[in-house]
């Protein structure tokens, strides 16, 4: 039985919702088409562990270069550069930290939506994800996944910033192709056929290549203000800090000279070629999606473009050169 009004599940012998006390029904009696959903419902008491303790090793985890700043760095020597860095990265890591948010907001979204993709990795523990078009990839655990099917719609109660899954109820098996259906409109064609990168194009590589320049410049910054400092004298794992940040800089410098060689030759690669297979990694909490194409090899893809590319079929490409990054897909029709 479930609870139309909660959408939470329970024992079949129950006949009323132990949270509000309405009549429950059967789990496979199908919503009525013009029944009103509730946008939002409350956290069960496990949903709320669950983000507790998610929340927890989050705030857990800011320990580490707060303690590092703080223990090590600064008692070496003050400087407000480390001082600053060392509070934004708490700032950052508390605000960013989308458990804790939905701990105390106290409500999961409540959305109808159709399955596009769904992938299994194996990282100690099994996870899955589930990609819901107009939601994007949720995490959904082993039981969802087994009886998940591809193509249908889901009823989804879900946290949007954390991206779980809580529950998800089958409304209709039928499949339908999204991504078919969906045509390049006449701006999408103009820009897809352009050689040059525009206006929006720039901006998003601009950013990437702040973001990165940051990154790059904080070790250099911090050489600079404390270049008396006698390295025979410093600890073990202050210098194997050091040695860590000279590789972090190194890797984000590479991504620098890429952004740049892009924004600086400014055109567009354009190629009309068969997709081979798209790939999605995880690692450690980190998301990165690529598609293989014939001609073009590797390209980076966003995630909106991994839950519509489909595979063995011919695409009309715009990517960048350099950062290998696509820009625009479109379908070629095949008929």
């Amino acid at each position: 039985m479930y609870c139309p009004k909660c959408y939470i599940k329970f024992p079949s012998g129950e006949r009323r919702c132990p949270k509000c006390g309405g009549p429950g029904l059967p789990r496979n009696t199908p919503l009525k088409a013009n029944s009103v959903q509730p946008k939002t419902v409350s956290l069960t008491g496990s949903q709320k562990s669950k983000l507790l303790f998610s929340s927890v090793m989050g705030l857990l985890f800011l320990a580490i270069p707060s303690s590092i700043i703080f223990g090590i760095l600064l008692p070496l020597q003050f400087n407000w550069l480390w001082f600053l860095l060392g509070i934004g990265i708490i700032c950052i890591g508390i605000y960013t930290n989308s458990s804790l948010h939905e701990l105390l907001d106290g409500t999961a979204s409540v959305k109808s939506a159709q399955l596009l993709k769904v992938d299994r990795f194996d990282v100690g523990a099994r996870i899955c994800f589930g990609f819901f078009h107009g939601i994007g990839r949720l995490t959904i655990d082993n039981a969802m996944c087994e009886a998940a099917t591809v193509g249908a719609t889901y009823q989804l109660i879900y946290s949007p910033r954390s991206k779980i899954a809580w529950n998800i109820e089958l409304q209709t098996e039928q499949k339908s192709n999204t991504i078919a259906h969906t045509q390049p409109n006449a701006q999408e064609n103009a820009i897809a056929q352009s050689k040059k990168l525009n206006f929006a194009q720039r901006k998003e590589l601009f950013s990437m290549l702040i973001k990165n320049l940051m990154l790059t410049s904080l070790f250099p910054i911090y050489i600079l203000i404390n270049s008396s400092i006698d390295m025979a004298s410093i600890s073990i794992m202050a210098f194997g800090f050091m040695l860590g940040m000279v590789m972090f800089t190194v890797f984000y410098l590479k991504e620098v000279i890429l952004i740049g060689l892009d924004l600086i030759s400014n055109p567009i690669e354009i190629d009309n070629t068969r997709l081979i297979r798209v790939k999605f990694t995880y690692r450690r909490g980190k998301t990165r999606y690529y598609a293989h194409f014939e001609n073009t090899n590797r390209l980076m893809i966003n995630e909106q473009q991994y839950m519509y590319l489909i595979e063995n079929q011919q695409y009309h490409l715009s990517y960048s050169l350099w950062t290998r990054k696509l820009w625009y897909a479109q379908l070629i029709d095949s008929k």
